[in-house]
């Protein structure tokens, strides 16, 4: 069920939402302060056939996704503002609107994380299982990725964007797996596999999370 901001977002700006329920419009409450005057803005430019087609969340990012004619000499201010807010979220925490920071896939302040994590153990438990599994990883490396002195629940989140991130990234038959244990030329890498890159010490992870997060941007 869409969240009641959501719902009278719709219905105050009708022509914008037009074509939006083939995709579906499923943004964090906490962007709502970001969403709300972008479709203001949007509306503003009274450009008859624009529209959004989706708003979601990925990567720890807010996505809004939009349809018109490019040729509009306007377009150019329609793609300003979604970018704008698009950057704004990765600063905003997505569950209470406050100030955040984007870590490990989610952008989330310090105190909705912490209840997150007294909530959710399990779940990023979970999910950094499957994603172990998905690219193979041994018991041995599971315990490296995971490290001894450092928060193992943030490694466990940067873990599982990573693998998230390079199967968008690298599709195909070997997919993440293929990626994490491939040589690599990538100035970062230096020509070592980012599996290897990530065990060397705990700070990799991050770094090799950041680079994946840059690259999937650029497309």
């Amino acid at each position: 069920m869409a969240s009641s901001w959501i719902t009278a977002l719709k219905a105050r700006h009708p022509r914008l939402f037009r074509n939006v329920e083939v995709c579906g419009f499923e943004v964090p409450d906490g962007w709502r302060s970001l969403v709300i005057p972008l479709c203001q803005d949007l509306e503003a430019l009274g450009i008859e056939d624009l529209a959004v087609v989706q708003g979601k969340e990925k990567y720890g990012c807010l996505r809004i996704s939009i349809e018109g004619d490019w040729d509009d000499p306007r377009w150019e201010q329609v793609t300003a503002l979604v970018q704008a807010a698009e950057d704004q979220s990765w600063h905003v925490c997505w569950e209470c609107g406050g100030q955040a920071e984007t870590s490990g896939g989610s952008t989330i302040c310090g105190t909705c994380l912490a209840e997150q994590r007294r909530n959710e153990p399990k779940l990023l438990l979970s999910a950094f299982a499957k994603a172990a599994s998905l690219v193979g990883l041994t018991l041995e490396e599971q315990s490296a990725v995971l490290g001894r002195d450092t928060d193992q629940i943030d490694r466990m989140a940067h873990f599982v964007g990573i693998v998230g991130l390079a199967a968008q990234a690298f599709p195909g038959e070997h997919g993440a797996e293929g990626w994490l244990r491939r040589p690599n030329t990538n100035d970062l890498f230096r020509g070592k596999s980012p599996l290897a890159f990530i065990l060397e010490n705990d700070q990799n992870l991050s770094q090799t999370f950041g680079h994946l997060r840059a690259v999937v941007r650029v497309w």
